[in-house]
């Protein structure tokens, strides 16, 4: 399989099918810090790590990077903190520890100086964002473009200036998953997120999920880094000799 890099996004640096767990740092991201470039992070599993902000993944500086099908699970800390940025973030699974305390799932600041500042305008499509203290938000010049996302099980969903909108199309369900005590974030086949993406399809949604598994399988992409894929059980008749 090869990275499907986000429409509009140029992947200059490639961060693809990572497995990075149980790191910690003192200021910015314990998983990865994305610094004044452009990168497809795309298929990577950031599990448990810690920092005070963006736990999971930071970007900063103008970075315009594609985060695409990433699950970032149980972070201590912000799932995605982004800092006068603009990244595109796409069917990612972003979900926070039990206590959600101080914790932010995607978290976007923009500085006002100097004037007029750097103004962020990004794009926040069919991701999955449940368990943390904010589940959305940003401060300052922040633009996002938002919609067909589940925000769910967040204290509060989103924290945004009025003139952000949160996307007529956005749910709040529980998007089912197959087993999260066992880090399986796969989605059931009840799963509200299913079939509940930008009709749109691809693009914006990346042509392949966590797995590599196509999209869209159904009428239409799924919300979140898993594309279902069902299953199917082939029962043999049993022949004596």
């Amino acid at each position: 399989m090869s990275p499907t890099t986000a429409p509009g996004a140029t992947a200059a640096v490639p961060c693809y099918g990572n497995h990075v767990a149980n790191n910690s740092a003192g200021s910015d991201s314990g998983g990865a810090l994305l610094w004044y470039c452009d990168a497809a992070v795309e298929a990577n599993r950031f599990l448990h790590n810690a920092a005070p902000n963006g736990a999971g993944l930071a970007l900063g500086n103008g970075c315009a990077s594609s985060l695409v099908n990433n699950w970032i699970i149980q972070s201590s800390g912000d799932g995605i903190y982004v800092s006068s940025s603009s990244p595109h973030i796409l069917n990612n699974t972003i979900v926070g520890s039990a206590s959600q305390g101080t914790e932010r799932g995607i978290w976007m600041y923009a500085s006002t100086a100097p004037s007029p500042g750097y103004a962020m305008i990004n794009e926040i499509t069919n991701n999955i964002v449940m368990g943390f203290s904010k589940g959305i938000g940003g401060t300052g010049p922040v633009t996002p473009t938002l919609d067909y996302n589940d925000v769910w099980n967040n204290t509060t969903a989103y924290e945004l200036p009025a003139h952000v909108a949160t996307g007529a199309h956005s749910i709040s369900a529980d998007p089912r998953f197959v087993s999260p005590e066992s880090a399986n974030y796969h989605l059931l086949a009840d799963s509200p997120c299913i079939n509940a993406g930008d009709p749109a399809g691809v693009p914006p949604a990346p042509p392949a999920d966590i797995d590599g598994d196509p999209r869209p399988l159904g009428g239409r992409v799924d919300i979140g880094a898993d594309e279902f894929a069902g299953f199917w059980q082939v029962v043999l008749p049993l022949v004596r000799r």
